[in-house]
């Protein structure tokens, strides 16, 4: 899976110079937003990479992720989505051949993989220790973060201050450019603990694809490894909807045709609304991709109605 972290970055303001930060605090922030009052405003969507062995052009690849978007907006006559290039706050990508990007992942790490029992073993003992580790390591990196922020906030709220009465004396200057300083080489860590967190989650991702690969090439009785970030998600394997620390992202691994697309991009996006999976067999919300209807079932609707009914 690729990554999905962006860079952090952060606004400070210094004698009327403006530095700025875009950070993953600010976005976990509309996240807990839209958590808070559920289809209030559009969840503003991008478009990623696009791997040329698919043979779609980005138009494309618009236009399909626009069909997705249209099952839910005509079927609810709501605006739940909102596409924006530049800013959009859930990346949508063409991934061609997940299961090869994972073992080529792993030998990356050093890690080889065959289709035997001692190989699953070892991957297993592997994840068991990396996902032993990650609820800690997450935990850290979120205190890290949510301490920056709020040092950084404290910091701007005085900057403002001395810049509403002229300018801060010289000694108070001193101190702030110094307090600047620290705040740089903090966000430095920050920024060097997080991509050390991305490559843990996607090793982590990355054997949870060859094991659960491995389960079935070797007939074995073991129950499906879920993959770190999916929020909501399982059997629908054409595609995948993740969020992590803020950081969202749909991935389409693979479709029959375009209808198909269309149908497994209007899935993950009902799971970026924050919709779980339905028992009806020919709702968008189905587990698996088995159906030919492009229209909202009434079991979508209810399901769509239990996430935004506190936001009307």
């Amino acid at each position: 899976m690729r990554r999905i972290f962006a860079n952090i970055a952060i606004l400070l303001i210094v004698a009327g110079a403006a530095f700025v930060y875009r950070d993953q605090v600010r976005v976990a922030a509309m996240q807990m937003y839209a958590k808070a009052l559920p289809c209030s405003s559009p969840i503003t969507y991008r478009i990623g990479t696009i791997d040329p062995q698919f043979g779609l052009s980005q138009a494309q690849f618009f236009a399909a992720i626009q069909r997705g978007v249209a099952i839910w907006e005509k079927g609810s006559k709501r605006t739940l989505f909102a596409y924006d290039q530049n800013n959009g706050s859930v990346v949508v990508n063409l991934v061609y051949d997940y299961r090869q990007q994972a073992i080529d992942k792993l030998k990356n790490v050093g890690i080889t993989i065959d289709d035997t029992q001692s190989s699953y073993d070892q991957l297993k003992a592997k994840y068991d220790a990396l996902k032993g580790s990650y609820e800690q390591n997450k935990s850290t990196l979120e205190s890290q973060i949510a301490a920056f922020q709020r040092d950084q906030d404290a910091y701007n709220a005085e900057v403002q201050s001395w810049n509403a009465h002229g300018g801060a004396p010289r000694d108070v200057y001193q101190q702030m450019q110094v307090t600047k300083a620290d705040l740089d080489a903090r966000r430095a860590q920050v920024q060097t603990d997080q991509n050390a967190f991305n490559t843990q989650v996607d090793t982590i991702n990355a054997l949870v694809t060859t094991l659960n690969r491995l389960v079935g090439v070797l007939h074995l009785q073991a129950a499906k490894y879920n993959a770190i970030g999916q929020e909501t998600g399982g059997e629908f394997e054409e595609g995948v909807y993740e969020s992590v620390l803020g950081a969202q992202k749909i991935d389409i691994y693979e479709f029959g045709n375009r209808a198909e697309l269309t149908r497994v991009l209007a899935h993950e996006l009902g799971h970026a609304l924050g919709l779980n999976h339905v028992d009806d067999k020919d709702a968008i919300m189905y587990r698996l991709n088995q159906s030919s209807n492009d229209r909202m079932t009434p079991s979508d609707l209810t399901e769509l109605e239990r996430v935004c009914g506190a936001g009307e």
